[in-house]
């Protein structure tokens, strides 16, 4: 979780139940509330793009305009067995790039 300017905030979790895009395990989300705690998106954001095995051990930062930066862990979605993912968004929803691989030596990194 993380604060947005103005006084909201940002969360991140992973969740088998929420994945939406018929993944084979455990997908990254993110949503935003206002200071007051109420939902800025009618539904929750998915972050990872690749859904092969499991997304999970995510965190995510702001910048001073309410841009994000969210980070986690992919299995299975390069040769690593654990490769660490970047997507930013900007600050109206939109993914301003392709996710970003992290990785600088393969397997297991968490």
């Amino acid at each position: 979780m993380t604060s947005l300017p103005g006084g909201g905030f940002v969360v991140t979790w992973s969740s088998n139940a929420d994945e939406t895009t018929g993944g084979s395990g455990n997908g990254v989300f993110i949503k935003r509330y206002s200071a007051q705690g109420i939902p800025l998106e009618d539904q929750q954001i998915q972050v990872n793009t690749t859904t092969l095995g499991d997304q999970y051990f995510s965190s995510v930062a702001a910048d001073q305009n309410g841009n994000l930066a969210v980070v986690w862990t992919s299995e299975e979605q390069d040769t690593s067995e654990g490769g660490v993912y970047a997507q930013r968004f900007t600050s109206t929803d939109n993914i301003n790039v392709a996710p970003t691989d992290l990785t600088i030596a393969p397997r297991y990194h968490y």
